[in-house]
Order: C-alpha cells, then structure tokens, then sequence
C-alpha cells in the first residue's frame, strides 16, 4: 500500500483522475471534425485513446498529417482548435469529479504537501475551469500543453526537486512514461481510464481514491 508519508511531491493529471472527463474529450474531438469522413475521424478518436496525455494541438496536427492530409493544415488545424477550446471549456464545468479525489487532496494538503496538476488539456483553459470549480486552491501550479508531461515536470522541479519522494497519479501511457522518464513512484488511476492495457509491472492500481483512502484508514 501507498505510504504517503514517503512522498513530499503529488502530481496529478486531470482527464480520468482529477475530473471524469476522457468521455467529454472523444467526444470534443468529434464535435471539432463534424465535416470531415466519419471513418477518419474515428481513426483519430482511437489514436486519442490510445495516446492518452498528448496534447490535442499534436492530435490535430496528426489528423491533418497523416489521417487526412491537407493543403491547409495550419488553418483547419486553428479552427478545429477553436472549435474544440469551445466545447470543453463549456462541457469541463459539468462533469463530475473523481470518486475520493477531493478528500484526498484535503488530506495531503493538511500533510504540507506539495501539490500540481500535470495535465495534457490547455494550460490557461485547464486553470480558468479550475477556478470557476473552486479546484485551484487545492494546487500550487495547474501545468498543461502546449508543454507537455515531461517538461511540465521539469517545470515543477523548479518548484521542488523531483526525485524519489515525488509521486504521480495517472491514468495514461504518457503519465506512466513521464513518472519513468523521472524515476517517480506512479499511481495508477484506472476507473475512469481509455488506457486499456497498461503495462502489468504497474505497482498501485486503483479504480479511484474512494480506494486509496480506504486502503489508508
């Protein structure tokens, strides 16, 4: 079980672990390619989902690229954002928090910890919604793209040091391989998770904080 004592560092995603809202991001890229093939964009939802984490900017640009290659990449890319930006921003207010996460963040808070977000969403819409929440007193910092999780890590180790007493929980490849890529302990978030087949040598494996807390009392 985790001791959270050993940790002084928690590092939070948010689609899946902080908020449920992998379901709402599928759906955002849909409602951003409504005129393009349905076959190709379905395409794109799966390399979403199975590239959990990377940014919508890179997703966008993938489409574009290699889905459905266009001559006017660079603005249908822009509008396509601008039509995602939209829907999440309106979609994000609504749906509901994780099971235990805002328990557990007042539990960690009350141990001096030190607390960000590591997320793929767009930082400054990530931190408006977060507000307009009342989640942002929970963090330090809300990091997210167009950085992404590696070098938003580097972005928090100018915060703290990050070494072995930091952890993170998520609930994608790209937050495993970001916690790997730093030697830190990874949790992993898999209730609300697309990540279908993660990797089995993962230590910590719960379906939501409701969890962990239990397992910490």
């Amino acid at each position: 079980m985790i001791d959270i004592d050993d940790y002084d560092v928690f590092i939070f995603d948010c689609d899946g672990v902080i908020l449920d809202s992998n379901i709402l991001k599928s759906e955002a890229f849909e409602h951003a390619l409504t005129l393009e093939d349905k076959s190709d964009v379905e395409r794109l939802i799966q390399y979403h989902k199975d590239n959990g984490g990377i940014s919508r900017y890179e997703k966008f640009d993938y489409f574009y690229t290699e889905i459905c290659p266009s001559l006017h990449k660079d603005l249908k890319v822009k509008q396509a954002l601008k039509s995602f930006a939209q829907k999440v921003s309106e979609d994000m207010l609504k749906v509901d928090v994780i099971p235990g996460i805002l328990d557990f963040l007042k539990k960690i808070s009350l141990l001096n910890k030190k607390i960000f977000v590591n997320s793929g969403s767009d930082e400054t819409e990530l931190n408006d919604i977060f507000k307009a929440r009342n989640l942002a007193s929970h963090f330090e910092k809300i990091f997210g793209s167009p950085s992404n999780k590696v070098q938003n890590i580097e972005r928090i180790s100018y915060f703290n040091k990050i070494d072995e007493r930091a952890i993170f929980f998520g609930d994608s490849i790209s937050d495993h391989n970001a916690a790997k890529e730093f030697g830190m302990e990874f949790v992993f978030i898999s209730g609300y998770s697309e990540w279908k087949h993660p990797d089995p040598s993962i230590k910590y494996q719960f379906v939501d904080f409701n969890e962990i807390l239990k397992a910490l009392s």
